[in-house]
């Protein structure tokens, strides 16, 4: 329901003050989260990030607002039902940029799973005839307008997944 109103939205208001607009949605559960977390801290507790946190959190910020505009613009330009299923790529690009990031090596059922994620996406936005020519089927994932906009903001929601990991080696949670 969240992905249909966001694409009536994304039809009526342009697409930088949606997202701004959505997010800012969620300052004020987070904001009195995080306040209530502050002030919940011992006096003598150590701030609970480091400053090295700030630039990989910037850059999830950003991965973040490219990723909502990429989405928005994917489901203004194509049906929900060809783009949506485009977010399966999430986890093979998090896994593929976790391996240099982190060091976290996918295993071979990992792998296998990334493999078949792939080859379902492509046999969704697949037409009859596509399955005799293997060029014609990947060009099917770029036949809609907003099939490449949504593998973008897949690759951008990986990259915050990556992120939050990093951003957790600065922080007082263990």
């Amino acid at each position: 329901a969240f992905d249909a109103a966001r694409k009536g939205l994304s039809s009526a208001v342009p697409l930088v003050p949606l997202v701004a607009w959505l997010a800012l949605g969620h300052i004020p559960l987070f904001g009195a989260l995080a306040v209530h977390d502050l002030l919940a801290l011992p006096p003598e507790a150590p701030f609970p990030f480091a400053l090295d946190y700030v630039p990989p959190g910037l850059a999830l910020l950003v991965a973040n607002i490219v990723a909502n505009l990429s989405f928005l613009q994917a489901v203004r330009l194509s049906p929900l039902s060809v783009t949506v299923p485009l977010l399966s790529f999430t986890p093979a690009f998090v896994a593929l940029l976790a391996w240099p990031v982190l060091g976290q090596v996918p295993t071979l059922w990992q792998t296998g799973g990334i493999a078949l994620v792939i080859v379902g996406t492509v046999l969704l936005n697949a037409r009859r005839g596509d399955g005799r020519r293997p060029l014609r089927l990947l060009r099917a994932l770029g036949r809609e307008p907003g099939s490449p906009w949504m593998l973008a903001a897949a690759f951008c929601w990986s990259i915050t997944m990556v992120l939050d990991v990093v951003c957790l080696r600065y922080t007082t949670i263990s």
